[in-house]
């Protein structure tokens, strides 16, 4: 019985590990993202703004909405290929 139970535990390890490379990357850049995209935006928001003059308003009008659909976009991208690629547990 408990070598029944560690063959299928070691099966699914190892469908797990099969990760590929590039899903792996991808939701280590989507957490740098979500974490980083709120304290970089602002900053950026304000900086640009300082530069356009009078069509700052214009501009924060496009890149808030912006900046919060690429955070999303990003928090959804991760949780799909986390749900798809599981991560691995470590021993």
């Amino acid at each position: 019985m408990a070598h029944a139970i560690r063959s299928q535990y070691l099966g699914h390890a190892e469908r797990v590990s099969e990760a590929p490379h590039w899903a792996i990357v991808a939701v280590k850049w989507c957490v740098v993202g979500i974490l980083t995209l709120p304290l970089g935006s602002l900053p950026l928001v304000l900086t640009v703004g300082a530069f356009l003059g009078p069509r700052a308003e214009s501009f924060r009008m496009v890149a808030v909405p912006f900046f919060i659909g690429l955070w999303l976009a990003m928090l959804v991208c991760a949780e799909v290929l986390t749900t798809y690629f599981p991560p691995a547990p470590r021993r």
